[in-house]
């Protein structure tokens, strides 16, 4: 528990009392289940993992790259300057890495002005589109016209919560930067995310290529080109679940760690040793990697039926209606992942049991009706996008003024502005996302142990104990505290 010195010393009066001095602290979760012994977790599924993943190397390796090679020397490529489009491509990692450096200080300073500033920004964005509209295609504008209505209702609902969400998302700055390295573990994991899509495109055109040779002449008939159709949608779905299984998973790694690191600035040194960065990474690929692999290979089906829905979307209304219960399923099975997933990097739980604890966790609190980051999420995206435009600005220059006379210059020019913002989204997504799984972190760290903060910072504990009592005083009391508050006594 917190000793006095760190305690909130604000005098709060109930109903029942005319002044009460409350210096209770909110206990931990009552009898939270750890399980940080050496036994692998949801083992199967591990293992199932470890071999898909060399199959999909060794497959892409020998079906894969030979097929490619041979397609390539029969196709003839003109020089097209590759040395400018590194240069410009480098140089728009660079800005966007810089300035994603930059929007992490900015939002440990000023959150709150920065979660204001993203709201402004969509609304401007949202009005320059209408009005765009409005000279090309008037019909139209009121398309944007009603997003900005949403816009400005969500915004004046959410107003008195910007300071809830500033205050867990300086939290989740703060953890991050006492973890630097954890930013060079997601670059890491970027990279292994990277080698991943090249290995599956290579086994995906070796694949494709095997399967349209072999069945090729069996396609003439009327059975062989059934045959051939059937086949060839089974092993599409197959290699699509591959793809999204090892995408899914490997981002799923980098959220596990976070989680881990934030509970290494949370708790006390007497369980650092669990959430120490070295024993992070390597609980996420060993004894836990069988979780994370569980719960992201739901999402990965749930991905690739959708796949296939939407593009009959339009042909009649079952598939529509198909596609939307696929849509709601993968909202809610990805969500609930990344708290099942935060929870079992703090307890080392499976993943069914992560699952069901973090449930009962939070009815336990009264706390349901509050898993809300749509605020903090919104302004991460605008922040993606900021990125995004800037690195695109940075490499589109770059390219300019290194062009040479050439008759396709424009349209390299362009391709290189598109190829920028998409890395700057990627740079500023390992600072987002990273940040995205440290306030999730921190408000689990919250429901189990909020008096572990004031041991390793006391300074964050009275921000967020402050913001709870203001905006959820009853959820706040079922933490601990009294069953109602009041305005403190002046």
């Amino acid at each position: 528990m917190l000793s006095d010195s760190v305690a909130i010393s604000v005098p709060l009066r109930s109903d029942d009392e005319t002044e009460t001095n409350i210096n209770n602290d909110p206990p931990a979760y009552e009898n939270p289940q750890l399980d940080f012994s050496g036994e692998w977790k949801d083992r199967g599924f591990a293992i199932a993992f470890w071999i898909h993943t060399i199959a999909v190397i060794l497959v892409g390796l020998i079906l894969g790259l030979p097929t490619l090679l041979s397609s390539m020397k029969e196709s003839s490529l003109d020089e097209l300057g590759f040395k400018r489009i590194i240069y410009s491509l480098v140089g728009a990692a660079v800005v966007s890495g810089i300035v994603s450096f930059l929007a992490l200080f900015a939002l440990q300073r000023c959150a709150g002005q920065l979660i204001k500033c993203s709201f402004l920004i969509l609304t401007i964005i949202q009005i320059l589109l209408a009005v765009a509209l409005y000279f090309v295609l008037p019909p139209l504008c009121f398309i944007p016209g009603a997003f900005i209505l949403f816009t400005l209702i969500y915004i004046s609902c959410v107003r008195n919560s910007i300071a809830f969400a500033e205050a867990h998302l300086q939290a989740g700055c703060a953890s991050l930067r006492s973890h630097s390295s954890l930013i060079f573990v997601a670059l890491v994991m970027l990279i292994v995310e990277f080698l991943w899509l090249v290995f599956w495109f290579l086994m995906f055109f070796g694949v494709a290529h095997f399967v349209l040779v072999s069945l090729g002449s069996t396609s003439s008939s009327d059975l062989g080109a059934v045959l051939h159709f059937v086949i060839g949608k089974i092993v599409f779905f197959l290699l699509l679940l591959s793809c999204y299984w090892g995408a899914i998973t490997f981002g799923n790694i980098i959220h596990f760690i976070t989680a881990c690191t934030v509970g290494d600035w949370w708790f006390t040194s007497g369980g650092s040793g669990h959430y120490g960065i070295d024993n992070s990474i390597k609980r996420a690929f060993t004894t836990n990697l069988g979780t994370i692999c569980f719960g992201s290979l739901f999402e990965a089906i749930i991905k690739s039926l959708r796949f296939f829905t939407g593009g009959g979307r339009r042909k009649n209304c079952l598939t529509c209606i198909i596609d939307y219960m696929l849509q709601i399923l993968e909202k809610l099975i990805g969500y609930l992942n990344e708290w099942a997933f935060t929870f079992a990097a703090l307890t080392g739980q499976g993943y069914v049991q992560a699952g069901r604890s973090f449930i009962e966790l939070f009815k336990k609190r009264g706390w349901t009706a509050i898993i809300n980051d749509s605020i903090v999420g919104i302004t991460l995206m605008t922040i993606n996008l900021g990125i995004g435009l800037i690195s695109a600005v940075a490499g589109g220059t770059i390219m300019y003024y290194m062009k040479t006379e050439s008759s396709g210059i424009g349209g390299l020019v362009v391709s290189v502005i598109s190829a920028s913002f998409l890395i700057g989204i990627l740079m500023s997504s390992i600072i987002t996302t990273l940040l995205k799984s440290s306030v999730r972190t921190v408000f689990v760290c919250f429901a189990l142990n909020p008096a572990a903060l004031g041991a390793t910072h006391p300074d964050h504990l009275q921000k967020l104990t402050k913001v709870w009592h203001k905006f959820y005083p009853q959820e706040f009391a079922s933490s601990g505290y009294a069953n109602e508050f009041k305005e403190p006594i002046v």
